[in-house]
């Protein structure tokens, strides 16, 4: 079992772009391709800020022309010496980045853009939340996928995010369902029981076990580490998003901190 189709969103900062791109690789799916957006020098500048363009003028859209253009030659460099397919999309990252997104099985992002930071932030949020595409959050490359933990409290999300990390399940050597059993909404959550997702898996020809953790979200992020996950698979935004960016919430929560372990989110 492996992804058919993976695409890796661009943030053309070098540090990020190096751990998508090597963890497209590192996901073995039939076709992986990496995309960058830029929208058009004169939009760019407008979202600058109202005052900017009348100041400079003509100048200025020329200035951020030659600078995209640096950008996109560095790009297109370091796709090419990862052997990744790649593309480049003159328009809003958020609507050409999601529209391509929509074919992909799996979309790796880094982990900046899943918090919402810089140009990719919007484009993330549309996939994940939107269009309802799997997306995986990387801070540093994924070499290997051997331990992969899965954050259980029997939710659709969480078995949405848990049938997209289905191909990367197959490969593991170690999978381990994680649930604190006294932070379950068993009410709204019909199947909360942690071994109701291992007979899932089990029928998928999924091997897991189960552990039980304490203090919520800062247990199964604690043992994930401890155990050596390699990625954590969990639901995002069980509440509204609005709620949680509000009230606060375990999706926040996640994406608070750089992690040691890829996150693999579905909503």
């Amino acid at each position: 079992m492996a992804y058919a189709q993976v695409l890796g969103c661009l943030s053309g900062v070098a540090e990020e772009d190096a751990a998508v791109l090597a963890s497209l690789t590192a996901l073995g799916a039939g076709h992986a391709e990496a995309a960058f957006a830029l929208p058009d020098p004169t939009t760019a500048l407008l979202m600058a800020g109202p005052g900017v363009m009348p100041a400079l003028g003509g100048a200025a859209v020329d200035l951020v022309a030659q600078a995209q253009s640096g950008l996109q030659t560095r790009v297109r460099t370091a796709t090419e010496a990862a052997g990744v397919n790649y593309h480049f999309y003159q328009a809003d990252p958020a609507t050409a980045l999601g529209d391509l997104g929509l074919l992909a099985d799996l979309v790796v992002v880094p982990s900046e853009a899943a918090r919402g930071h810089g140009a990719l932030g919007e484009a993330v949020e549309r996939l994940l939340l939107r269009l309802r595409v799997p997306v995986m959050a990387v801070s540093g490359p994924l070499n290997r996928t051997a331990t992969v933990c899965l954050a259980w409290d029997g939710s659709a999300e969480a078995l949405r995010a848990a049938r997209a990390a289905l191909p990367i399940l197959a490969r593991a050597e170690t999978v381990v369902v994680l649930q604190d059993p006294e932070r379950i909404d068993a009410f709204h959550c019909p199947h909360p029981e942690p071994q109701s997702l291992v007979n899932w898996l089990a029928q998928r020809d999924v091997t897991a076990r189960t552990e039980s953790v304490s203090e919520g979200l800062t247990g199964v992020l604690s043992t994930a580490k401890a155990l050596g996950a390699d990625v954590l698979v969990a639901g995002a935004y069980g509440h509204a998003r609005a709620m949680e960016v509000v009230f606060g919430g375990a999706t926040r929560s996640l994406l608070a901190q750089p992690q040691p372990f890829a996150l693999l989110m579905a909503h």
